[in-house]
């Protein structure tokens, strides 16, 4: 190894150890810098991560249902002084899905959502059909605020609500819920994606993309048959994703993040927040070319 050669880690999750194919393109770019990459699995006790530079949480895939174990594991980084982006008080905050109210507090649009809090009267007592025969929802997507990649997340009907029931219940043991509206503009427009890099005076947009559902379902994900092809924003959908991180910055001040990625759903053109990802999102580096050396550089320029 070359003598003071950077080492960063980027953690990986137990299904899939090694770095994603995605994540080696940006790797390959900053082994071009002189840095050593390697893939790190986050809760593997054997791992000794006080002994990188930095530490880049890039695909902990399954840490929504370890999130207990997962937090743990930020607070022991944090213990031992490790370097970890994005910074750990911004990933605690971007853990739980309820961050979203906090955004729209601060006047973010959001899809419309009722929220049902763990252990709450109301939640321990909640009807789902009653939730949207009060709120007009003929059709909703039910989930729960701890989740990825449509984890325990369903399409339900007024006609289907109550064989839905059990769901809500399991769902409530250790989360809280979500219920939206379906949108079908999932179907038609798809879900966009816009990847900010802070390169040290806040973020600067780098590239974007649009998923769109195989016909008849309403996930995006690429293993439920979901497409993902880049695209060029508008400057109004631009400027309402920068709207959405100068909101984050009011809710929790944390200048020297890496990456964000703004998940959302064009109605009437205007962009409806549905994720803020901040602690383990793709970032389509295939979609676009030049996207690897940009966060490459981004990444040295936080770093050092």
């Amino acid at each position: 190894m070359i003598k003071n050669q950077m080492n960063i880690a980027f953690a990986t999750y137990a299904e899939r150890p090694a770095i994603l194919p995605d994540d080696e393109l940006t790797a390959s770019c900053l082994r071009a810098h002189g840095v050593n990459i390697v893939g790190a699995v986050w809760d593997n006790p054997d791992v000794r991560w006080s002994e990188f530079d930095a530490v880049i949480i890039r695909s902990t895939w399954d840490y929504y249902t370890k999130a207990p174990s997962f937090l743990a594991w930020l607070d022991a980084l944090e213990r031992a002084n490790v370097r970890v982006w994005n910074p750990l008080p911004l990933m605690r905050w971007n853990a739980d899905k309820i961050y979203l109210r906090s955004l729209e507090y601060e006047g973010v649009p959001i899809v419309p959502t009722v929220w049902l809090e763990r252990g709450s009267e109301n939640a321990s007592q909640a009807s789902l059909l009653d939730i949207m025969r009060d709120n007009g929802f003929d059709e909703i997507i039910l989930k729960p605020t701890i989740s990825a990649g449509a984890y325990r997340t369903a399409r339900v009907t007024q006609a289907t609500a109550e064989a839905h029931q059990a769901l809500l219940t399991e769902i409530l043991t250790d989360s809280h819920v979500m219920i939206q509206p379906y949108l079908r503009e999932i179907e038609t427009l798809g879900e966009v994606s816009l990847m900010f890099f802070n390169t040290g005076d806040g973020g600067v947009f780098s590239h974007a993309a649009r998923k769109t559902p195989q016909a008849g379902d309403f996930r995006i994900q690429e293993e439920y048959g979901g497409l993902t092809q880049g695209f060029v924003p508008s400057a109004e959908l631009l400027e309402q994703a920068h709207a959405v991180l100068d909101a984050t910055e009011e809710c929790i001040s944390v200048a020297n993040w890496l990456y964000a990625r703004v998940d959302g759903v064009e109605v009437a053109g205007k962009l409806l927040l549905m994720e803020l990802e901040m602690i383990e999102p793709s970032l389509f580096f295939e979609t676009h070319a030049d996207a690897p050396e940009r966060f490459a550089r981004a990444v040295l320029q936080v770093i050092r």
